[in-house]
């Protein structure tokens, strides 16, 4: 009797191995379908449209076989091809669908309407004067500018206002805007454009554009009629190796456009009228606004934003050492308002309401009405779009069917998303939260569910199999929770490896260990929000509870971001290897007969493609002028494939230059910098190597001894952090080659010092003693100048001249040092300009007539390479 009942609650397992099918996808035909359509579009995305005519050909291939098959006595190759057919025919739809995905994504990607918005707006900032409604409720995002710590000093003598090193114009716009010193206030809110206004002409537009306004402007609600006066382009592509892709990602949430204003009085709202269909999302909006004031009048030891980023998303107000954190330890997810956060929603609102509604379907009801209502206070965010499309197909097939099979479930959700926006498919979290749930529900469904079942014989608690602890469910439970964790955690790794390279091995305990803490965070916050909303001082309890556990939760993380060995930075994982590691686990987890064979195939062919792919091929020198703004940073790649930076700074954008020169270099396939050069004391060219230090080590930091200067705080930060590395610090001076290899010659040629010469008995500016740094390989010559200006440059252009295929503009471009002395003394091939807002084209043409100009603010990054044959190839990141 006991045998029985216990079967009786896991049916699946009771089945006869005979009557199941030999592959997974016989019973989970909606997962079948969504990975044949997600490997059309992946396909697609890499090889072309030529792959969905292949599968086409593929398609008529199999329903000729099928056909064939059907005629029972029809013999070929001495063998029945009758018991091929159902094989031919699902074939054949599997490929129909993975063709129509690779087309339809294709499709959706590439056509735009005849009023679309994209058609007129360009990479080049346009002035333009827009109608339309507000979609979004504004966010008031402040950044941290290190502007406000530079030294006065260095400020001037980069030639550099405050407003030019933040790209934002005249400083007085910034204090009129209320941005305090130091800090940067961006409104941003999406605005769907109707009209077009240009003089007396209204031209009817469509397509959402996001709307940056510097300062703090008014809260708009969504569905107010705005009128804004800003400059519109097409949102920028990466400016540099490695980048994120910005523009795909925001294109991919149906934004074509980016209007950057430069004062809140520019955003002009034309109409109290409200449209109906907006007024619901409106009260929302309303709501949400009210909730998360409640939240600032209750969190008082931890952080407001945090909370309000747990429970609804739009982590960009957070602080970016916080994210971080977050990041390094492997807990960023928690930020991601997703399914989880859904579920724990919905089960607390039907557990209110289980004592009012009796009826199952009106419960259901109750269910679908949390997730909608959900859905619309966090503003359709991606994730929570995707837990409730999941969950309402869970809640309604329970209903109609009884019981649902949870891979089918999470199939169709897949499929209906693939078919709304397939380009959703190529963003790191969809693949994520999909790859999460699948391999929770597949553990859960290997492990079976914890059962602790009454022994009748023996009238005491006796466990059912090893699934059980004995007579301890709730630890049952936790078993199968770390090993559901740690499954995640193995099969997640590649996919986060081979996009962003950090690997927090931290994160898997620390998931584990706060598997308690997260789910008692969720609730006493959505408990706080929900009481906040009618009144503020009913959240004072339950706020209490939830202050308490994010401020535990705060500590822990920065404990954690901070452990040595926590967490790794690694280049980035080849995408083959990702790709080849997912084939394996798909084909060992849908075959269930020759498995082991299906792996090892997959294997195999893997080795293969990887051997051709990779095969060792002469590596050229390879310099990267990194496009970072008012700035300098160049990445040299030897062909041994040595690293070498010549400055790293950004006057303003510290952190951002850090980052930009940090993702270049897990790019090319490193982790590490065998060398970097300072050529002045100036904070633009010096100031990201703190920061760059915590993802990068650096092995050997050299600088002039102009720069060597204790009253400059920018080089002592610089210095103090690569010592902490174990690093190498140098003096260096003209004169001196620097060997970094065998092939390239690295020569300085200025500043030159006596060893009684101090830099104030010459009386000179840092910029007049940059590092002047030549480099040579077969014949080629690379001149690096940093701020090369004044006695400095006087004394360059008295040695002896020579050929130079490419020229670093000194200072930036600026006309006091790109002289026609420097033309006729250098007759450069190519000529590059780092710098941040301005235009320096015009200038550098008439002085450097037969040359090659380049500007890292308009191209992007500049590559420079040189085979061994000598011949120089440059190109920029942007056409």
């Amino acid at each position: 009797m006991i045998e029985q009942q216990a079967r009786s609650l896991n049916p699946a397992e009771d089945e006869p191995s005979s009557r199941r099918p030999p592959v997974l996808w016989g019973r989970v035909p909606a997962l079948a379908a969504a990975g044949a359509m997600a490997s059309g579009i992946v396909l697609q995305e890499i090889f072309g449209l030529g792959v969905c005519f292949a599968g086409a050909l593929g398609v008529l291939v199999c329903l000729i076989a099928w056909r064939v098959s059907l005629q029972r006595k029809h013999v070929a190759f001495g063998g029945d091809l009758s018991g091929f057919g159902p094989g031919f025919f699902v074939t054949g739809a599997l490929l129909a669908l993975a063709s129509a995905a690779g087309l339809w994504h294709e499709a959706t990607w590439n056509w735009t309407s005849r009023d679309s918005l994209s058609r007129l707006a360009d990479l080049r900032s346009q002035g333009v004067c827009l109608e339309g409604i507000c979609r979004s409720t504004v966010l008031v995002e402040r950044m941290h500018s290190s502007f406000a710590k530079s030294s006065p000093v260095a400020m001037v003598a980069s030639g550099s206002t405050p407003a030019e090193a933040t790209n934002d114009g005249p400083g007085s716009d910034r204090v009129a805007n209320g941005e305090a010193a130091g800090q940067r206030v961006i409104s941003r809110f999406v605005f769907s454009v109707e009209r077009l206004v240009v003089g007396p002409e209204h031209r009817q537009v469509s397509g959402d554009v996001q709307v940056d306004v510097e300062g703090e402007t008014r809260i708009f609600q969504p569905g107010d009629r705005l009128r804004i006066y800003g400059k519109l382009s097409r949102p920028a592509p990466p400016m540099n190796p490695g980048e994120f892709n910005y523009a795909d990602w925001l294109y991919a949430q149906g934004i074509v456009g980016h209007v950057r204003v430069k004062h809140p009085e520019a955003v002009v709202q034309t109409s109290d009228r409200i449209p109906v269909s907006w007024r619901l999302r409106r009260w929302m909006s309303w709501l949400r606004q009210r909730g998360e004031r409640s939240l600032e009048q209750v969190i008082v030891r931890s952080s407001p934003e945090l909370a309000s980023s747990i429970l609804l998303g739009g982590r960009q107000r957070l602080d970016a050492d916080l994210r971080e954190s977050f990041v390094r330890s492997g807990l960023l997810h928690i930020l991601a308002v997703s399914g989880m956060n859904v579920g724990l929603v919905v089960l607390l609102m039907m557990t209110l309401s289980k004592g009012i509604i009796r009826h199952p379907w009106k419960l259901a009801a109750c269910g679908l009405g949390t997730i909608a209502l959900f859905l619309m206070l966090a503003e359709n965010d991606p994730p929570v779009v995707r837990a409730a499309f999941f969950g309402s197909a869970w809640i309604l097939g329970s209903r109609w069917a009884g019981v649902v099979e949870p891979l089918n479930v999470l199939g169709l959700t897949a499929v209906t998303l693939m078919i709304l926006s397939p380009h959703d498919l190529l963003q790191l979290g969809f693949q994520l939260s999909f790859l999460a749930v699948a391999t929770l529900l597949i553990v859960a469904r290997t492990m079976g569910k914890p059962q602790v079942i009454q022994s009748q014989s023996e009238g005491a608690m006796a466990a059912s199999g090893w699934r059980a602890i004995r007579g301890h469910r709730w630890l049952a439970i936790l078993w199968q929770l770390m090993i559901a964790t740690f499954v995640i955690w193995c099969l997640t790794t590649p996919l986060i490896a081979a996009t962003s390279g950090v690997i927090s091995p931290v994160g898997l305990i620390l998931n584990i260990a706060l598997a308690p803490l997260v789910p008692i965070i969720l609730w006493s916050g959505y408990i706080t929000l929900l009481l906040g909303m009618i009144h503020p001082w009913l959240a004072i309890p339950s706020g209490g509870i939830f202050d308490w556990s994010l401020y535990w939760l705060i500590d822990v993380v920065d404990q954690a971001a901070g452990w040595r060995y926590g967490h790794f930075v690694l280049s980035p994982l080849p995408v083959e290897y990702a790709l080849i590691f997912y084939s394996a686990v798909a084909g060992m987890l849908l075959f269930r007969v020759h498995r082991v064979r299906v792996v090892m195939l997959t294997l195999g062919l893997g080795v293969i493609w990887l051997a051709v792919g990779y095969w060792p091929q002469e590596r050229p020198l390879r310099l990267t002028f990194l496009s970072v703004g008012h700035g300098l940073a160049v990445l040299v790649e030897t062909p041994d494939q040595k690293m070498w930076l010549y400055d790293a700074g950004s006057l303003g954008q510290d952190r951002r230059a850090a980052r930009v020169i940090g993702q270049a270099i897990r790019h090319y396939g490193s982790i590490q910098l065998d060398a970097v050069t300072i050529s002045h004391a100036d904070a633009d060219h010096a100031n990201a190597i703190p920061r760059l230090t915590r993802d990068v080590t650096i092995r050997w930091l050299g600088m002039p001894k102009s720069a060597a200067d204790p009253d400059q705080r920018v080089i002592g930060e610089a210095v103090a952090a690569v010592a902490s590395q174990g690093g190498v610090i140098r003096l260096v001076q003209g004169g001196q080659k620097f060997c970094l290899s065998q092939d390239v010659e690295i020569e300085f040629l200025w500043p030159l010092f006596k060893k009684e010469e101090t830099l104030l008995s010459r009386k000179t500016t840092d910029n007049s003693e940059s590092l002047v740094a030549r480099i040579t390989y077969q014949n080629r010559v690379i001149l690096l100048t940093g701020d090369l200006e004044g006695e400095g440059l006087v004394h360059l252009l008295e040695t002896p001249p020579g050929m130079v295929d490419v020229l670093l503009a000194p200072h930036h471009g600026g006309k006091r040092s790109n002289v026609a002395a420097l033309n006729h003394w250098a007759r450069p091939q190519h000529v590059i300009s780092s710098q941040g807002p301005g235009d320096v084209t015009t200038g550098l043409e008439q002085t450097f007539v037969d040359s090659k100009i380049w500007v890292t603010s308009k191209q992007g990054a500049i590559v420079v390479e040189i085979d061994r044959a000598g011949v120089v190839t440059v190109r920029s990141q942007l056409p």
